[in-house]
């Protein structure tokens, strides 16, 4: 379906029970969606909505079991009531910094759903807003918010860690069951404590509190050993020197396993060095697992973890194991092209990422 220009209202169950609607287009002019607009449109995979609606109301998406992603405008302040509940196969969604109520079940029963970002100016969380996201590991609540209703997190089996407003410290154990959090399986930390924490490391790059939450991890939870594909998987943009600098010193052989082998007179002998060791790349470089943990053996060298993400570096792996092209002679030139090496052509220094700015204090 493709609505046209101009329109600027989407009436309440609207598109109700379109079990075989797939896709639609709503224009800019559009400026309010009302409640059950979408609900059980069990077959829609995808959806934008415009810039310029300020709620998501009752039920808009209930059931829309086959909604893999979805984009929210920066323009939304309101979730609300049973938003995207039953949206299965949602599996991440970022809500908009502008955001300040998630109503009551607003994702509830978003069984693939693993991650959330709630951006700081969120200030309530309804009941139930998160029941049953059985799939959810890890969810920082904005240190805005007050209480956390009742039921919140009932049935998030796998929550490994929150990171939990400074306000809610002092909660007993009764507190967070009544919510749902079984403190013998998820772990609690304040924004104060990583702040603090953090405070002791002069770390290269500018991370969220869950990154930072995964530095803190590395560091004190000594049953926490990810292989460096594991680790890339979850925090693909932690530079590599910032692990060095937090790892304590019996999980360097884990977590970067001959980190520090060689020792080389040049950041191009040591690279060189690195890449000797290389018997393939990583595929998709960190999104895929590898079922031998062959990954486990890579030097990463010291020269890479002064400036390189875990991301960069392995998209510099990558680089230093592909083919050159072989000279070809065309119709229109006599001469042959000359092939130029993926490093000549991609220098080191070519690769940068956001995090390598220093940390402002």
């Amino acid at each position: 379906i493709i609505i046209p220009d101009g329109v600027t209202t989407i009436g309440p169950g609207a598109f109700y029970g379109c079990t075989s609607l797939t896709s639609i287009i709503i224009p800019d002019s559009v400026t309010s969606i009302n409640g059950n607009v979408f609900t059980n449109c069990s077959s829609l995979t995808s959806i934008t909505i415009p810039n310029g609606i300020r709620t998501i109301k009752i039920s808009a998406f209930l059931g829309c079991s086959s909604l893999t992603s979805i984009t929210i405008p920066s323009s939304v302040t309101q979730i609300g009531q049973n938003a995207f509940r039953r949206c299965s196969s949602l599996t991440s969604i970022t809500l908009p910094g502008r955001v300040t109520t998630i109503g009551d079940s607003a994702f509830e029963d978003c069984s693939s759903l693993t991650s959330i970002t709630i951006p700081n100016s969120v200030t309530q969380i309804g009941r139930h807003a998160f029941c049953r996201c059985s799939s959810l590991t890890s969810i920082t609540i904005s240190n805005n918010v007050s209480e956390i209703e009742a039921e919140t997190f009932y049935g998030c089996s796998n929550l490994d860690h929150m990171v939990i407003p400074d306000s809610l410290n002092n909660q007993d154990t009764n507190y967070w069951a009544c919510r749902g959090i079984d403190l013998n399986k998820t772990k609690l930390v304040t924004h104060k404590q990583l702040s603090e924490w953090v405070k002791g490391y002069a770390l290269e790059g500018q991370y969220s509190m869950d990154t930072l939450y995964t530095l803190y991890q590395l560091q004190k939870d000594d049953h926490y050993r990810p292989s460096w594909t594991e680790l890339g998987k979850k925090s693909r943009h932690i530079i590599i020197r910032d692990l060095l600098n937090i790892l304590p010193k019996d999980k360097k052989n884990v977590v970067l396993p001959q980190t520090l082998i060689g020792q080389h007179d040049s950041k191009e002998g040591q690279l060189l060095h690195t890449l000797s060791l290389l018997s393939q790349a990583p595929a998709e470089n960190l999104n895929q697992e590898n079922k031998n943990n062959e990954y486990n053996t890579l030097s990463l060298g010291e020269s890479l973890g002064n400036t390189l993400t875990l991301a960069d570096t392995a998209k510099l792996l990558l680089l230093s194991i592909e083919k050159p092209k072989k000279a070809e002679s065309t119709t229109s030139n006599s001469t042959n092209e000359v092939s130029i090496s993926p490093l000549a052509r991609r220098p080191l220094d070519s690769i940068k990422h956001r995090t390598q700015n220093p940390r402002r204090r």
